[in-house]
């Protein structure tokens, strides 16, 4: 019975190349009928071959048999047992990859096993060997021009895809140009812009109605003598924070009488009192009922005013 050692033969961890080799992608039916084992991917040093090819989750495991004829076979037998050999490699025909822009890797999905080696450092430049079409290891040169292909062709794809995006969000032909974009981008920052402009002078507008609104009621409760000039910021505030509510509390509030009113035996007119009054009634015996009227019951004063001039 020959010796046999055990190695792990990949993973898919990144190797020194960039590369990541997806496990279950490999094709080991033609590998299986001759199971060659070469020394760091040279096919003039068959070495061996090997036995019990296993995948267990994302790994490879092989047990390695040395034709102990072969004096070079049975050097490199004799540095494994001694454990100054440790790594076994890969030989693959990339059937199927991709580069892929977030792990910064090439990502062989789908490939053929060709051979499987020893090598003196795993995880070295030749850990991994690529085969092209007609069974030669691609050079490290070709090995570079390889990957520089694909993150050109990666982000060139990239480039087209944001280019869709940009179109579609846009509302743009996919056929447009980055001077398109760049037009329509500025559009509509001049829009936001001219947007924002007309927004903050409508703002302005509301606010400043609102103020002079808030503004009549106080004075007119005033004017009504509804409450004092002493109180009109009082009132300007609590009318800010809840104009509803301040207007009900000022409509309810009883006129002052002053006390010259009340040595003259002038008192204001009751609320009931003025329930049937017309607008000659306001203009003559109160006009600050008037004006208070106006503001506080614009609905009142419109229809005393269109009955005394019928507009």
């Amino acid at each position: 019975m020959p010796d046999l050692y055990p190695f792990k033969v990949s993973d898919e961890t990144e190797n020194s190349k960039g590369l990541i080799v997806v496990t279950s992608g490999i094709k080991l039916e033609r590998f299986l009928k001759n199971p060659v084992m070469f020394y760091d991917h040279n096919r003039d040093n068959v070495i061996g071959k090997w036995h019990n090819l296993t995948v267990k989750d994302k790994e490879v495991f092989a047990d390695a048999e040395f034709d102990t004829e072969d004096e070079q076979a049975k050097k490199i037998e004799g540095k494994v047992k001694r454990g100054f050999v440790k790594g076994g490699s890969l030989g693959l025909h990339p059937l199927k990859f991709h580069f892929d822009e977030e792990l910064n890797a090439i990502v062989l999905t789908e490939s053929e096993l060709k051979e499987i080696s020893v090598c003196g450092i795993p995880s070295n430049y030749n850990s991994i060997a690529l085969y092209d079409d007609e069974g030669k290891v691609l050079s490290e040169d070709e090995f570079i021009r390889l990957n520089d292909d694909l993150i050109i062709k990666n982000h060139n794809l990239l480039n087209m895809k944001k280019a869709l995006l940009f179109a579609k969000v846009l509302n743009l032909a996919e056929t447009c140009t980055e001077d398109d974009v760049l037009l329509s981008v500025q559009k509509l920052l001049d829009e936001k812009a001219s947007n924002l402009a007309e927004i903050t002078r409508l703002k302005g507008i509301v606010e400043l109605a609102e103020k002079q609104k808030i503004i009549a009621l106080v004075d007119g409760a005033i004017s009504a003598n509804k409450i004092l000039a002493g109180e009109k910021e009082d009132y300007l505030k609590l009318a800010a924070a809840d104009y509803e509510t301040t207007s009900k509390l000022l409509a309810a509030k009883t006129p002052h009488t002053s006390v010259t009113q009340m040595l003259n035996g002038k008192a204001p007119q009751s609320d009931d009192a003025k329930k049937d009054w017309t607008f000659d009634d306001y203009h003559q015996k109160d006009p600050k009922a008037l004006e208070l009227l106006k503001s506080q019951n614009p609905d009142k004063y419109k229809e005393l005013y269109t009955a005394k001039f019928g507009k």
